[in-house]
């Protein structure tokens, strides 16, 4: 329970689970002790009931939370043009996208799984629509 209480307060980032794993064992036995220690004993008792109250209200927001997490709504887009690109056999220069991509996402990557060939010298350049049309572009010459 009190694992279940820390983690409902704790708002991570990317590396959500290595925090919790790592860090809240030692934060839930220092909380857990440090109430224990108020004295007297019914006032640790209230402070137990509080604080077990306040992390069962904060917890529904908290599983909304990690329900956006690690989305990428922009995936199926990228798949079907990937897919329509890589069908028609021509080497690209680059793929570019319509949409915004998460700073850690590569445009290509898809497409080179689908068997599609990135050539820099390609005078092709693949751009992927928002609705996840793959189309053709002439590259532009530097």
């Amino acid at each position: 329970m009190a694992a279940v209480a820390g983690y409902a307060w704790y708002v991570g980032d990317f590396l959500d689970r290595y925090y919790y794993l790592s860090l809240m064992p030692a934060a839930v036995l220092t909380l857990a002790l440090s109430v224990t220690a108020i004295r007297p004993g019914r006032l640790a008792r209230a402070v137990s009931i509080v604080l077990l109250a306040g992390a069962l209200a904060i917890t529904p927001s908290r599983i909304r939370f990690a329900a956006q997490l690690h989305r990428m709504p922009q995936y199926g887009p990228l798949v079907d043009g990937s897919r329509t690109l890589a069908q028609q056999g021509r080497p690209l220069r680059e793929i570019r996208t319509e949409f915004s991509l998460p700073p850690t996402s590569d445009s290509t990557f898809i497409y080179q799984i689908l068997g599609g060939r990135i050539d820099r010298a390609s005078p092709l350049v693949g751009v992927i629509t928002s609705d996840g049309r793959g189309e053709y572009q002439q590259a532009a010459i530097p």
